[in-house]
């Protein structure tokens, strides 16, 4: 299958506005609910749960499968000038922007931490992940140039990402490391992304990817109907590794998992949500402002985690109003509107000036100086 030069796989964007769009709610749900206002135990709020560990999964495989499409290669194999360097800038700065946004308000605030506030500090968020990512497997397509081989030695490496988690972590040089560290390879100072399991997501992408382009039916077609196929072939891997010691599904609600069986039940689950929305792609257009916000996922994550734990609590015209979880569901629903509302309004603007005017694209990065800027030092 050849996909044109200048098409754009569309259902990739599309997945990932909704991936986006349980993320928002589901960070500002979880940062402002006070959930002693509500029945944990409920069937909603259970599937609520439920649902929230597969929006990351999805977000990672269409990100890996999309770098198989986005970097061009010349007649040679060799990948195109400047793409190296560029996506391994951007996983730099994926990094340091997560880092930023972990800090209580600025850096200032920095120096008088508890010992409890640095760990949150360190901890791993999907930023760094990915960023990770980013530089790791640009260095793979830009040194394997052959589609077949890279194919193997990234389900290698999914393999590798997505079962041996407790043996890393419990290597010495590794459990004896700084937390700055360490909390890349484990969940145990509640990191919430570290690369072991959910790199797996990122490299099983890549294969994903590999497998579309070098399909001989059309993509569209190829998405309609082997995606659900891909599902089945996951779960029943996910079968055959689950832990009957466990309830089914204590099991699979269970992110500290000690094997593979959670990454490929997730994985299951993300192509079951490949296949419905590519069948509801082909039934109904799709609004270009979703397709569009679909190409912005990256921002939309760090516009949404900024107005949720820095713009909202630490601005001193809110005066303190937004406490973390201290409100009922109602008034947590109304701030996932605000916060909707601010992040996807932000969204939709820096396209329509980067799309409508010369200069928007510097404008732009003074804005993101800006925000930067206000965390080294508070002046907003």
């Amino acid at each position: 299958m050849e996909i044109a030069k200048k098409e754009r796989i569309t259902i990739f964007d599309i997945t990932r506005f909704v991936a986006m769009l349980f993320m928002v709610q589901g960070h500002t749900v979880y940062a402002f609910l006070d959930t002693s206002t509500i029945d944990t135990n409920s069937i909603w709020w259970i599937l609520w749960t439920f649902n929230r560990g597969f929006t990351a999964p999805v977000f990672l495989v269409v990100s890996g499968a999309v770098q198989i499409f986005a970097n061009k290669r010349n007649d040679d194999g060799t990948l195109r000038k400047g793409i190296v360097k560029k996506r391994v800038l951007l996983g730099v700065a994926l990094i340091i922007i997560s880092y930023l946004m972990h800090m209580p308000g600025d850096i200032s605030k920095m120096m008088n931490l508890s010992e409890d506030r640095l760990m949150i500090f360190y901890q791993v968020n999907i930023l760094q992940l990915i960023g990770v990512c980013l530089i790791f497997s640009i260095f793979l397509l830009k040194y394997i140039t052959d589609l077949k081989i890279l194919f193997w030695v990234s389900l290698g490496i999914a393999i590798i990402f997505g079962s041996l988690g407790s043996f890393m972590a419990g290597l010495p040089f590794i459990s004896s490391s700084h937390p700055l560290i360490f909390n890349y390879f484990s969940y145990n100072n509640n990191s919430y992304f570290p690369l072991f399991p959910n790199a797996a997501y990122y490299f099983f992408g890549i294969c994903f990817g590999i497998y579309i382009k070098q399909s001989k039916i059309d993509y569209k077609e190829f998405l309609k109907f082997r995606t659900i196929i891909i599902s089945v072939i996951f779960f029943l891997f996910y079968m055959l590794f689950h832990n009957y010691d466990l309830p089914f599904f204590k099991s699979i609600l269970n992110i500290n998992s000690k094997n593979i069986s959670i990454v490929l039940f997730r994985l299951s689950i993300v192509f079951l949500y490949l296949f419905i929305l590519t069948n509801i792609n082909s039934l109904i257009k799709i609004p270009k402002i979703i397709i569009m916000f679909g190409k912005r996922a990256l921002l939309v994550y760090i516009f949404h985690l900024y107005f949720i734990y820095n713009f909202l609590r630490y601005n001193s015209m809110f005066k303190g109003i937004f406490k973390l979880n201290t409100f009922d569901m109602n008034d947590t629903l109304l701030i996932v509107l605000l916060v909707s509302f601010l992040t996807f309004g932000s969204i939709y603007l820096i396209d329509l000036s980067l799309r409508k005017f010369k200069y928007s694209l510097k404008l732009y990065y003074v804005f993101i100086i800006i925000i930067v800027l206000n965390k080294l030092y508070t002046f907003l």
